[in-house]
């Protein structure tokens, strides 16, 4: 089961979009040792992604809506470009390039589709 506490973390994390672009924006500014709490958040969510791909993984198979399995394939695909992005912001740093002006977009639909795949399991 899906804790509501994951959806509002999920939610707060679109909030969040362009962060990586803010956090190399900053340890550029201040130093990376200045701003070791926001990189473990970013640590700690990178994590989360990867926990609910694993999940989608298991679940997917027995989905019970037609949205629930596309809005997972979309997230499957943002969690592995953040992954990428969030990989490689040291690189960026170090060799002082930017991150392209086209972020990753959170997919707006993913948290509908969940809370609806729980009402039709339910």
């Amino acid at each position: 089961m899906v804790d509501a506490k994951v959806i509002l973390e999920f939610r707060e994390a679109c909030l969040r979009a362009g962060i990586l672009e803010s956090y190399l924006a900053k340890i550029r500014r201040d130093g990376v040792v200045k701003h070791a709490g926001m990189k473990q958040r970013l640590d700690q969510f990178a994590e989360n992604n990867t926990a609910i791909v694993t999940l989608i993984k298991a679940y997917a198979p027995h989905a019970k809506t037609a949205d629930f399995g596309t809005e997972a394939d979309k997230f499957r695909n943002y969690a592995s470009a953040w992954r990428d992005r969030w990989s490689s912001v040291m690189e960026l740093f170090m060799a002082g390039g930017n991150y392209p002006a086209s972020g990753v977009p959170i997919p707006a639909g993913f948290v509908p589709a969940v809370q609806a795949e729980i009402s039709a399991a339910q």
